[in-house]
């Protein structure tokens, strides 16, 4: 699914005033996107609004050239907190989505069954989040939204709680599941190593009233070993030198 942002504003009244101001880019089919910016510059807030569960001031929003509509579930969302109901078990959270479309139960199992194989959590089914490291919490997250088999992924800084190590494999198991899936996302982080790493598109937003400061294309995404490149560290320059203009 591609989609298309067409100077797209958003206006909190009276005491926030405008937070989007003019926003335009496009997301290819099965492309990648990273939105970077400021904190509280309203990164989530347009993410919210991609989501559908906000609403945009002006402006458009076009899915496939169509006017936005999410009735059917094309898209997913990732949390920073993960989202995951603690009186559940990590099988029914993976699972929520489906239950809730009124899947069969032998479809459930079934697709439960081949993400907890995928994603690395064979023998946690059964367990609670609280039982769960943040990084296998997180993954069960990423199953969760895979479980619908999303058209879009929308992610809100996904990884920015984890430590160093599990970040990194985390990002690698999200570019794996890209090349398998080749599914549309859009990554909000506040690391610019993140943003270069898994946007083939990088969109560096202003501070408020926000609007788009540089829309960066990284050639370079999905190169194998890429953190060992030169050219990924070239990348990295040209952000941080984009995001001080």
């Amino acid at each position: 699914m591609s989609i298309q942002v067409n100077r797209l504003s958003k206006t909190f009244a009276p005491q926030q005033g405008v937070v989007l101001e003019q926003i335009s880019f496009t997301v290819p089919s099965g492309e990648t996107l990273a939105v970077i910016g400021p904190s509280g510059c309203g990164k989530t807030t347009l993410l919210y609004i991609l989501a559908g569960l906000q609403e945009a001031s002006s402006g458009t929003i076009t899915i496939n050239e169509q006017a936005q509509g999410w009735a059917d579930g094309r898209s997913a969302m990732i949390l920073q907190n993960f989202g995951l109901f603690p009186w559940k078990t990590v099988r029914a959270n993976i699972a929520l989505g489906l239950k809730l479309r009124r899947t069969p139960e032998r479809v459930c199992r079934q697709v439960t069954a081949t993400l907890l194989a995928e994603l690395g959590l064979d023998g946690l089914a059964e367990r609670y989040p609280i039982q769960l490291s943040g990084g296998q919490q997180q993954r069960v997250a990423i199953a969760r939204a895979l479980a619908t088999r999303p058209d879009i992924l929308l992610m809100d800084e996904p990884f920015s709680s984890l430590d160093a190590m599990t970040r990194e494999r985390l990002q690698n198991l999200l570019l794996s599941l890209w090349q398998q899936r080749k599914l549309t996302y859009v990554l909000v982080t506040h690391s610019v190593e993140e943003a270069v790493f898994l946007g083939r598109t990088i969109l560096i937003l202003s501070d408020r009233p926000t609007r788009v400061k540089a829309l960066i294309r990284n050639d370079e995404f999905g190169l194998p070993a890429l953190r060992t490149k030169n050219c990924y560290f070239d990348r990295i320059r040209q952000v941080r030198r984009a995001m001080e203009v």
